[in-house]
């Protein structure tokens, strides 16, 4: 049997001056005001000009295929490779079967769902004859928290906090010994590190 693997992403423009046709796709085709435009061009030269979206999904497609010794694809919901794009050169490479993975780890409707709507649109026009099996969700699997974890414990160790509570004082800790949670979104969002420790 012959496999492969599908990663999906939101896609993004590594230009600035794709960014108002971007913007296009991420509203269903409307195009947005001359202020969005502005506002999201300016965020972008503020990163530097260019999104890595795409730079690492194909890091992590190169990665994955020298491990698995299987074809990796990448496909992107609103830029290039598009979805569509990408399900010709699956047809191409004549596979029995793809596993789809779409690289937001939590399911919802509006957003995996959206990729597994889109990826079955495309499958079906482009005549894609493989089977394609989803990763729906993966998002408490425990490689997947081990990595974040991981990472985590890293960037403390470089910003030299002593402890997540120095980072994050909403940080609601468990009884001992048990995970806490994290509050990672506030009304008035911070870098961490300006955040004040707390006692």
């Amino acid at each position: 049997m012959k496999q492969g693997v599908l990663l999906l992403a939101h896609g993004a423009p590594e230009r600035i001056e794709d960014v108002e046709s971007y913007l296009t796709f991420v509203r269903g085709g409307r195009p947005a005001s001359p202020r969005i435009v502005e506002e999201v061009e300016r965020r972008y030269q503020a990163i530097g000009g260019s999104s890595p979206l795409l730079a690492w999904t194909r890091a992590q497609a190169q990665a994955l295929e020298r491990m698995l010794a299987i074809p990796v694809f990448i496909g992107m919901r609103n830029w290039h490779p598009f979805i569509r794009e990408t399900m010709d050169r699956v047809r191409d490479a004549g596979l029995d079967r793809i596993a789809a993975i779409a690289l937001a780890p939590q399911f919802s409707e509006l957003s995996v769902g959206l990729y597994i709507k889109r990826t079955e649109e495309a499958a079906r026009e482009a005549g894609v004859a493989a089977e394609i099996v989803w990763a729906r969700s993966f998002h408490d699997d425990p490689l997947l928290v081990e990595a974040f974890a991981e990472n985590w414990s890293r960037w403390l160790r470089a910003k030299r906090f002593s402890s997540p509570r120095t980072v994050c004082p909403r940080r609601r800790w468990g009884p001992k010994g048990a995970p806490g949670t994290l509050t990672t979104a506030k009304p008035a969002p911070q870098p961490l590190w300006w955040l004040p420790a707390s006692g």
